[in-house]
């Protein structure tokens, strides 16, 4: 997926729900900006592997664009050297006298760098961006409490869902937070920004259970054992007990070479 920039219709049949879902709103036109939480910190089937949430977004979803990530510790990320590229070469266009020092140390917190992500947002072209941990730049609350950086940057994130420029290109704004709770009332009711809850993928709890379940691989056994040994083997399967499949190899090929078949 990761080659292409949109998706084919079959490829998205395939997705999981909640990723099916946003992929359909996108690229329908109806929503830019979405909210994801419930289980975040889940890992997510990708292929043949579990990869984290984020991961998963740049993997499958992203494609192409140039993905921006950033939360309060890591600060602002590069999905690819061209992503980066892109992100220094706007901001030498908004601040022609900005050195290459400042470029390369770029800001971690939200008050200095909410407002470089927007510009690349209002002026790039074929732009994600995925901020994780909203709740830390955002803190639920009355507004009247809130610190004056949290004010500034809730009004960002607002201008963002509802400008109008933003509406016309075909970049996308991912905001993930554990609890929707935990997101401020003025960003999570705006009628803009689609929520998407459900099962990001299963808990490792729920693989160790679902291998637990799964067919004991001693069934096979039996075909790639001598013939003289597998009606031992059997019999030793019809004795209920859970021996590990190490130890009923040993067993039959002791009594084997002690000559007791």
């Amino acid at each position: 997926m990761s080659s292409r920039t949109k998706l084919l219709l079959d490829e998205i049949d395939q997705l999981p729900a909640w990723a099916a879902r946003m992929a359909r709103k996108y690229y329908a036109g109806e929503a830019s900006h979405f909210l994801l939480y419930n289980n975040i910190y889940d890992l997510v089937r990708s292929g043949s592997e579990y990869i984290s949430l984020p991961n998963y977004l740049q993997r499958e979803l992203v494609g192409t664009k140039h993905l921006i990530t950033y939360n309060r510790s890591e600060g602002i990320k590069f999905g690819s050297p061209e992503a980066e590229r892109a992100f220094q070469a706007q901001l030498r266009v908004a601040d022609p006298l900005m050195g290459r020092d400042a470029l390369k140390q770029l800001p971690r917190d939200p008050g200095r760098a909410i407002p470089l992500i927007e510009y690349f947002l209002l002026y790039g072209e074929q732009v994600a961006v995925i901020i994780n941990f909203l709740d830390t730049i955002i803190p639920p609350g009355d507004i009247g409490y809130m610190s004056g950086d949290d004010r500034t940057n809730l009004v960002a994130l607002q201008r963002w869902i509802t400008s109008s420029r933003l509406l016309k290109k075909d970049n996308i704004v991912v905001l993930i937070a554990e609890s929707v709770a935990e997101v401020h009332q003025r960003i999570r009711q705006n009628s803009r920004l689609v929520a998407i809850v459900g099962q990001m993928a299963r808990r490792a709890r729920d693989h160790f259970e679902a291998a637990q379940r799964a067919p004991k691989p001693g069934a096979a056994l039996p075909a790639i054992l001598p013939a003289a040994l597998v009606p031992v083997y059997l019999r030793k399967l019809g004795t209920g007990r859970d021996v590990p499949i190490h130890r009923r190899q040993m067993a039959l090929l002791s009594a084997a070479m002690k000559r007791r078949l």
